[in-house]
């Protein structure tokens, strides 16, 4: 512990999801989904900006001690909307679930 580091508050804790090793697994969101699973999603490729970068998520149970193995939401190459050519890499992820129950992914796309 660091000297004058403040403890965590007893409702904050750590959990780790099943990321693939040998890869940068970054700019991560997470939701809490109507029936009180957690959604979380995020970057994972060789490195940032890399064509092997796709967007994974993986469902965890509302107290974050389990989470299933990550699927992929985005492919690496994928083409956005009235893109001209696919997609050199991906990027951060932004996650909210509406009143009604649907989520919204928004991610980074570099062209």
């Amino acid at each position: 512990m660091l000297l004058g580091a403040a403890a965590a508050p007893p409702d904050i804790f750590r959990c780790e999801l099943p990321t693939p090793t040998g890869a940068a697994n970054h700019g991560a969101a997470i939701a809490e989904l109507p029936s009180g699973a957690l959604l979380a999603c995020w970057f994972s490729g060789l490195h940032e900006e890399d064509r092997s970068v796709r967007i994974l998520c993986s469902r965890g149970e509302g107290d974050g001690a389990h989470w299933s193995a990550p699927w992929t939401a985005v492919e690496p190459g994928d083409q956005a909307i009235g893109a001209g050519a696919p997609d050199k890499s991906l990027g951060n992820v932004t996650l909210t679930v509406t009143p009604d129950g649907h989520v919204w992914m928004i991610h980074g796309v570099i062209q």
